[in-house]
């Protein structure tokens, strides 16, 4: 994966499919871009009356660092079944998945339903983060900013080699 400098651009492809759920979307690119450090490519603050829609998509998708897919059982079916908007962004997405570009660059945000339900059939394999429940984990919140930073949780180092006493081949073992 190539190092980003300055703060990640994130595209945040999602469903409308509720009032509800647009403004959970719109809270999780707040605080994403607020308190986060995070470039947000959102629709309702990017996609002006007038402005080409796919062109916006497909400029999102390409150029951003990171897409985060929101999944819910209503998302999936669109994605699946190419449908409207986020059936646009699928298209999108899974030619970039097939020509093998750049795959860690799409993380699925479980946002409502199951992981089985509520991701489309070409993303079910990847690692997501959970952020159901609201408020969801701050934990879970945790680990998204820590792959769109780059900063994984590093293991602590390996410590030295206990010793075994009584055991007749300690001395060869150490």
């Amino acid at each position: 994966q190539t190092t980003i400098m300055g703060p990640p651009r994130v595209f945040v492809s999602y469903s409308w499919e509720s009032t509800e759920h647009k403004d959970w979307v719109f809270r999780l690119a707040e605080r994403l871009r607020g308190e986060g450090g995070v470039e947000v490519v959102l629709d309702r603050w990017h996609l002006l009356p007038g402005g080409d829609r796919t062109v916006f998509m497909e400029k999102g998708i390409t150029t951003s660092d990171f897409v985060i897919l929101v999944c819910t059982p209503t998302y999936a079916t669109r994605a699946d079944n190419r449908d409207g908007g986020v059936g646009y962004e699928a298209m999108i997405v899974t030619g970039q998945l097939a020509a093998k570009i750049q795959q860690e660059k799409f993380i699925p945000v479980l946002r409502n339903g199951s992981w089985e339900l509520s991701l489309p059939g070409w993303i079910k394999s990847r690692i997501g983060v959970d952020l159901r429940n609201d408020p969801y984990s701050d934990d879970s919140y945790r680990d998204l900013l820590r792959v769109l930073h780059q900063a994984p949780l590093r293991p602590p180092p390996i410590g030295r080699k206990p010793t075994f006493p009584g055991h007749p081949y300690s001395e060869q073992l150490g």
